[in-house]
């Protein structure tokens, strides 16, 4: 089955089947399942309302939210994060630690933090983004 992928806002990145309640049921709003509201030539909104329509059928049948998996961004942000307060607990000066060390060590952390910026979150090869023209204007999130 081909993944279905938000690609804006809060939940960007995430799958469908790891967005909250309520979040699907804002794009269910967007999506509705009536023929007379799409175009037929338009496969993308029909892929996406089928995709929306069989995730909350998935859920009414008690699955549930997917835990989500962080993307190589959002992993690699984690590790200069976690890898700043680790570091600062040796290079700080109040540990201790030489001040010009710890400038040193917050320039490489800025630095490590602008490049996880630049990195593209491209999704799978066979994924479907819900991007934000495709919601614009149905009272969703569209600002992260």
């Amino acid at each position: 089955m081909r993944r279905i992928e938000i690609g804006y806002g809060e939940y960007a990145g995430y799958s469908l089947r790891e967005v909250p309640d309520a979040f699907l049921g804002a794009l269910r709003d967007r999506f509705p399942l009536d023929a007379e509201k799409h175009d037929p030539g338009d496969s993308y909104m029909l892929l996406t309302t089928i995709a929306v329509h069989q995730e909350l059928a998935r859920r009414a049948q008690g699955g549930a939210v997917l835990p989500h998996i962080p993307t190589v961004q959002e992993l690699a942000k984690d590790i200069v994060s976690k890898g700043f307060r680790q570091m600062s607990m040796t290079h700080h000066p109040d540990r201790k630690g030489e001040i010009e060390t710890q400038k040193r060590l917050s320039a490489a952390r800025d630095q490590l933090t602008e490049m996880c910026k630049a990195m593209k979150q491209e999704p799978a090869r066979d994924s479907l983004v819900i991007d934000e023209d495709a919601v614009r204007g149905a009272g969703l999130p569209t600002a992260r």
